[in-house]
């Protein structure tokens, strides 16, 4: 059977790929990141124009983490109901005398726990380290570099690496763009002073920038672990908060025989009446929005999380319009509203660009063409079955039945889509 695409008026430059319920997710998680900031710039421990309180302020961040024990039991008693169900059933079965059913636990069997907590030790390693650096080099949204580009290309590599994941035209040209807006960003706000006069005022950005690389590697990693390793995304979340946990208590306690950091009896004397319901709804706050993470990392990639941040950077230009901003942020501000968004949904697939083979490699339409070869591949099977030779009486005797159907009727691309 021939193939083809008819040209006709239904071809459109952009088109939209598939959208689930879950894509929710997203909007509420960008909600929840923005809700957290506006918590912390009301705090007098976290906020203000600076974090006096790192290692609190990671200690705080690693609680929210666990929290996620809620989720982690639940999931627990389901599963175990889930698997007594299954073995039941293959008990119950006429054929289950031949079923080895100790071979078949061993090839579904997930990676032992001493295995998983050291996975999930390296990863709390690397998070600890970046929340940490990142709290005590603070720096104020007005010089903070932004990460968009730094995030995504460095997420494309390790994504590359880790995940075996390719990239095609549409990501290179959203990582182009990206990064094109990231220059714009540091050139218009002017966020490098040329004439640094200490060597310490250039450690905070290059802290952001290793910190941002750090985050990276590790959205990628509860990829790995969730896909490969078969981890759950509260199982992962639970043990990395009690990790790190361990670790911002040593690190206090170490801090606080040197004098250095976290000062307790300021925290302690600022930890009182309204501040105490403030925390705690930080820590409420971080705990929902890091679970809308990992639920968004296991349900699509990592870069999906990009998303969230930047309905969060929208939401907070909302709450900039009563400020003065000059004609240039302005221009910016709405530009990079624009184009951004865009480009992540074209880069996540969910916009198609049908030009310049920018879509010719979406999962969409790899998926169209493998339906369309199995349709030709399932077409030339029949034509093969329908040329039957029968014998009878050995080689004297010999009917040759044909029953070839030929046929070069075309099927348009678009009717296949529909059905």
């Amino acid at each position: 059977m021939a193939l083809k695409c008819q040209k006709c008026k239904k071809c459109k430059i952009i088109t939209f790929g598939k959208v689930d319920k879950k894509f929710i997710l997203l909007v509420i998680g960008g909600i929840m990141y923005s809700l957290l900031l506006v918590i912390e710039d009301h705090s007098s421990i976290f906020g203000g124009d600076g974090n006096d309180f790192p290692i609190i302020y990671t200690m705080a961040y690693s609680i929210g983490l666990c929290l996620s024990f809620v989720f982690l039991i639940i999931y627990k008693v389901y599963n175990k109901r889930k698997n007594k169900k299954i073995t039941s059933l293959l008990i119950e079965n006429k054929d289950a005398n031949n079923l080895d059913i100790n071979n078949l636990y061993q090839k579904t069997k997930m990676i032992s726990w001493i295995e998983k907590l050291l996975w999930i030790l390296l990863v709390s390693i690397i998070d600890f380290v970046g929340y940490l650096f990142s709290a005590i080099y603070f720096l104020e949204n007005e010089n903070y570099v932004d990460t968009l580009q730094t995030n995504i290309i460095f997420m494309a590599i390790f994504a590359y690496f880790i995940l075996k994941m390719k990239l095609y035209r549409h990501h290179i040209l959203c990582i182009i763009i990206v990064l094109l807006r990231g220059l714009a960003y540091t050139l218009i706000f002017n966020i490098f002073d040329p004439n640094f006069k200490q060597e310490e005022e250039l450690i905070p950005y290059v802290v952001s920038f290793v910190t941002e690389i750090g985050f990276s590697l590790t959205y990628v990693m509860y990829k790995y672990y969730m896909l490969i390793k078969f981890m759950h995304p509260f199982e992962i979340m639970f043990f990395e908060g009690v990790f790190e946990l361990i670790f911002s208590i040593i690190t206090l306690v170490i801090a606080r025989s040197m004098n250095k950091l976290d000062n307790i009896e300021d925290f302690i004397s600022k930890f009182k009446g309204i501040e105490i319901l403030i925390i705690i709804s930080w820590i409420l706050v971080s705990f929902s929005y890091h679970a809308i993470l990992f639920k968004v990392i296991d349900s699509y990639t990592p870069f999906y999380i990009h998303m969230s941040i930047i309905i969060s950077e929208f939401l907070s230009l909302f709450m900039k319009i009563g400020e003065e901003l000059s004609t240039g942020k302005i221009l910016f501000y709405v530009f990079s509203f624009i184009i951004c968004p865009f480009m992540i949904l074209v880069f996540l697939e969910i916009i198609e660009l049908n030009f310049c083979g920018l879509s010719y490699m979406t999962k969409k339409n790899i998926e169209l063409r493998a339906h369309l070869d199995s349709i030709a591949n399932e077409e030339n099977d029949i034509n093969k079955e329908n040329d039957e030779e029968i014998s009878i009486g050995g080689d004297e005797y010999s009917i040759v039945l044909q029953k070839r159907k030929k046929t070069d009727k075309i099927i348009p691309l678009e009717s296949v889509e529909e059905n």
